[in-house]
């Protein structure tokens, strides 16, 4: 996907990242604004080759953008919710979710070594599809399907009818409360990354670039994270998300 015959997305990120690294606020929205240019684009693409898009949709983000904490560099997660449950419109929104993918790397965004992208049919879905998903994921209460269920409720809206992810998080809130997974939830922060041994002594990095160095983020913020979003479930407060708006959910 080539952006520079239709969008000044390079400049606008060079321009700005700057500046907009001393507010977490505005850093977050200039992300969210890199975002809608490179959908605005995929779409004008996509729209001139297969036509307009087949039904309503809504693009997501999740991780660190769905939660608005990300650093000035940052690396995919995004899904696609579409209302028309036909092999056609499948197509066409993996396409979109492609071309998607693809800008956004342009633009500076690595992709998800998990393939937690729009481009990955599991993030790119029907209604149906996804609220069967969902319960498939409830069902299962697998330590991977309850990892997928608390990368889904960092998911936020940022293009599109954001109504029809609305609905899906009220679904899947509401079906993780009815099966009390919320212990389970909590369960697998104990896979997290131990920052702390048994006799209280710190644990550094053995090896790589990062030798004798402690990684906070996966010793420290992950568990937080984690818990966070038990919370969030728990109280039902899918319109706060993000780790800054925690302490007003409790």
């Amino acid at each position: 996907m080539n952006l520079s015959d239709d969008s000044n997305i390079d400049g606008i990120r060079v321009k700005r990242v700057s500046d907009a690294s001393f507010s977490n606020e505005q850093l977050n929205h200039f992300h969210d604004l890199v975002y809608d240019q490179v959908l605005t684009a995929a779409l004008r693409k996509v729209s001139k080759e297969y036509g307009n898009p087949p039904s309503p949709f809504s693009f997501f983000v999740m991780g660190s953008a769905g939660r608005m904490e990300q650093s000035i560099w940052s690396d995919q997660d995004h899904g696609l919710v579409f209302t028309l449950k036909t092999d056609e419109a499948q197509e066409y929104f993996l396409k979109l979710g492609k071309e998607i993918s693809e800008g956004l790397e342009l633009a500076g965004y690595k992709k998800c070594s998990g393939s937690v992208m729009a481009s990955n049919p599991l993030w790119c879905k029907s209604m149906k599809d996804w609220e069967n998903q969902l319960g498939l994921w409830v069902g299962e209460s697998t330590w991977e399907s309850i990892r997928y269920l608390l990368i889904f409720a960092d998911a936020r809206s940022i293009h599109g009818d954001a109504g029809l992810l609305s609905r899906l998080k009220d679904k899947a809130f509401d079906e993780v409360k009815r099966e009390q997974l919320l212990l389970r939830m909590l369960r697998n922060t104990m896979y997290m990354k131990k920052g702390v041994g048994v006799l209280g002594q710190l644990l550094v990095e053995t090896h790589g670039a990062y030798t004798g160095a402690i990684n906070l983020k996966e010793t420290a913020f992950f568990s937080l994270r984690e818990c966070r979003k038990a919370v969030i479930i728990l109280r039902r407060n899918k319109r706060n998300s993000h780790t800054l708006a925690y302490q007003t959910c409790i």
